[in-house]
């Protein structure tokens, strides 16, 4: 079930996120404590993202205790030592007795959502076990264990580490390789620098490449993205390619969670392999920016930028920029998905974690756009588009850094890690992932 559908089905609410609890699970979940009975039966609404579970514990009790779950929303799991799993849907009910070694947790592309019922015992204590390894998990879901993608992790910063990132790929593209970055609209102060990834680009003797925008400002016609261009010094030092200055094709998206089409730029169809250079950063519309909304906005033609925005609806929604959130988010899905598909094993992933400002590059002149809030992390690369996005957003998550809650309140307040959870959904990619560090 995608967030919205469950969001519209979860009446008892998301509460907040689960921070007390977090060390004694995988991935984000949410309490909304509901009350307690006078005789102390407590009631809370716990909710689970996608792929998200408690480790194995036990409620233990020398007489009465134990627990009862009532699945409200989604789909999840429920398992006790030594017996089969139990598939859980709104309706089911589980009472687990007092001093039972279980879990519980959503399904890998749901979410799930139920009441635990607190029943009092004499002596009652909750003790947390270890986690459910993810081969335990990935067994229930009725297929083989996956293979965590790998994530390459450097915290070194420099042109000539870029170079080395994307060799531990071990990835040769073949053919013409187009490089899609972010270019930097007139007057942003963090974009990345040609000069900063120059080594790359000419390691991979690769063409920049951009598309229009659909917002008016410097880049939003073929005329003036050129000469900004010219201005920030990429045509200096590549060849440059606006995608849609000759119009755009459509790719299908016959799975699509939103939109069924995605509207790309017209010469995207003139490269054999792309490599996806990404600054990490915060974004004031999807909440950050990664790989993902470079595969999705970033390759998408001006009408394509404004048909993802509307969900769509562009004919019909007169404002982008207040179309429905969600919606807006499952559709960057599915256009990064249209694109990844597009060149298949011929295109790999780096992120840049530097400047992290919570607003994009794309923020320019009037538009004051915020100077970095958190320290540089690192660069990191993949052959996995969702990995490297979910690895950069665990590593702000874990970060002590001063700036960290101001960019977690940019990601969460616009919805940005549904993205994730949207993309695992369409499978061209796994939020599970390896990090490995060089």
């Amino acid at each position: 079930m995608n967030k919205g559908a469950f969001d519209a089905a979860n009446v008892f609410g998301l509460g907040q996120p689960n921070d007390t609890f977090a060390q004694y699970f995988t991935g984000q979940s949410y309490l909304n404590p509901l009350g307690k009975t006078d005789s102390g039966v407590g009631f809370a609404n716990v909710t689970f993202e996608p792929g998200c579970r408690n480790n194995w514990h036990i409620h233990h009790a020398d007489q009465g205790g134990g627990q009862v779950l009532l699945c409200t929303a989604g789909s999840g799991w429920y398992q006790a030592e030594g017996e089969e799993p139990i598939s859980m849907t709104p309706g089911s009910i589980v009472i687990i007795p007092a001093n039972v070694k279980h879990w519980h947790g959503a399904k890998k592309d749901s979410w799930f959502s139920h009441i635990a019922v607190e029943i009092p015992g004499d002596n009652a204590s909750t003790e947390w076990l270890e986690p459910v390894s993810d081969d335990e998990y990935h067994k229930l879901q009725g297929g083989e264990v996956m293979t965590k993608s790998k994530v390459y992790f450097t915290h070194e910063i420099s042109p000539e580490i870029l170079v080395k990132m994307y060799d531990a790929l071990g990835v040769k593209l073949p053919g013409k390789v187009a490089v899609k970055l972010h270019s930097g609209e007139k007057g942003n102060p963090n974009y990345l620098r040609p000069e900063f990834v120059k080594p790359l680009i000419e390691h991979v003797n690769g063409t920049v490449v951009e598309c229009n925008t659909a917002y008016a400002g410097q880049r939003d016609t073929t005329e003036k993205h050129v000469k900004l261009m010219e201005e920030h010094c990429w045509s200096k030092y590549f060849d440059v390619d606006i995608m849609d200055a000759d119009g755009e094709v459509k790719l299908e998206i016959p799975d699509g969670l939103r939109i069924k089409e995605d509207y790309v730029g017209k010469n995207l169809l003139n490269y054999d392999s792309m490599v996806v250079m990404s600054h990490f950063k915060g974004h004031p519309m999807g909440g950050f920016g990664g790989a993902l909304k470079q595969l999705s906005i970033g390759c998408a033609s001006s009408h394509g930028k404004l048909h993802i925005h509307c969900v769509g609806e562009e004919d019909t929604q007169p404002d982008m920029f207040k179309a429905d959130q969600i919606g807006f988010i499952e559709s960057m899905a599915d256009a990064a998905s249209a694109v990844a598909k597009h060149f298949g094993d011929n295109i790999v992933y780096l992120n840049a974690m530097v400047n992290l400002s919570v607003d994009c590059d794309c923020c320019g002149e009037g538009t004051n756009p915020e100077l970095p809030c958190m320290q540089d992390i690192g660069i990191l690369a993949s052959t996995d588009p969702i990995a490297i996005d979910q690895a950069c957003i665990d590593l702000i998550w874990h970060s002590d850094d001063p700036g960290r809650d101001h960019f977690v309140e940019r990601v969460e307040s616009r919805h940005g890690r549904h993205i994730l959870e949207a993309a695992a959904q369409l499978g061209f990619g796994s939020r599970e992932y390896e990090l490995v560090e060089l």
